[in-house]
């Protein structure tokens, strides 16, 4: 009788293809969430990630908690076009492409100030991270997973401030309902392709630097979890499992979207009846 058992050849190959491991690019990756999110892939996604910040001592403080081959550090100024790129270039010399992306990094320097006394210059830096960025490394990876033929997802952190907003934030608000836009019509350009755009919105997330601006505000932790149905504040590790869902196969019909991580403040109607 003919053997029809797999030859040593090509069971080894299938084996190699089903445990390959997802090469995850994330930027604003050394703190926050964006630190929580490089965890979330190597410890319980086994995943590779090349991790993209501006932060070069905290990065590589990161980077010595794991192994070399799961977890590389590059520092970049998203806010440069040249340094996007490189992050991406990165990730496809040293691990052979990118499988995801998750467009992470933010900055907030407009906080409190109203759009008659913002300067343009800072308008214009908010613009180039939180937004350009997104745009740039998407190009980027978006190009490297249509040439592999094997798809691939990307994930844009938004914001609650996308959705619904509060005075004083004026660059920021705007690039976070620019993302969802952006998301949108992303998913809708490559869905043919394989390739899944979702965003996540979080609410008030308990990062270092969100404790210390409440604090230096005079405020307490306690009164910043007061509007949200669940009473407290979120975790950046909750934001994470968001993330890593939806650049899952178990999200395998779900592009085009956002999945807001807020404790019900949204539902609520948000923070505007207690502002």
């Amino acid at each position: 009788m003919r053997d029809l058992s797999i030859g040593p050849t090509l069971a080894t190959y299938m084996s190699a293809v089903t445990t390959k491991k997802r090469v995850v690019v994330v930027t604003g990756g050394a703190n926050g969430i964006g630190e929580a999110i490089c965890r979330e892939f190597v410890h319980n996604e086994h995943a590779i990630v090349v991790c993209g910040d501006l932060d070069q001592k905290k990065g590589e403080a990161l980077a010595r908690l794991f192994d070399p081959d799961s977890f590389v550090f590059v520092q970049v100024d998203c806010g440069k076009r040249e340094d996007c790129e490189r992050l991406v270039e990165t990730a496809v010399e040293h691990f052979g492409g990118v499988d995801v992306l998750v467009n992470n990094v933010g900055v907030q320097f407009d906080d409190g100030t109203p759009i008659h006394q913002l300067e343009e210059s800072v308008w214009d830096k908010v613009l180039d991270i939180n937004l350009k960025s997104y745009f740039r490394c998407s190009k980027y990876a978006i190009k490297h997973m249509l040439d592999s033929g094997r798809g691939g997802a990307i994930v844009m952190l938004a914001s609650v401030q996308g959705l619904q907003s509060q005075p004083g934030i004026p660059a920021y608000a705007s690039t976070k309902g620019a993302i969802l836009s952006l998301t949108r019509q992303l998913g809708v350009e490559y869905a043919a392709k394989g390739i899944r755009v979702n965003a996540v919105c979080p609410g008030t997330i308990g990062t270092d630097l969100v404790k210390n601006l409440i604090i230096s505000r005079g405020g307490k932790l306690e009164d910043a979890a007061e509007p949200y149905p669940m009473k407290r504040i979120g975790r950046p590790e909750e934001v994470a499992h968001a993330v890593s869902f939806l650049a899952s196969e178990k999200a395998s019909f779900i592009t085009g979207t956002s999945l807001t991580v807020d404790g019900g403040i949204m539902a609520l109607g948000g923070w505007a009846n207690h502002a």
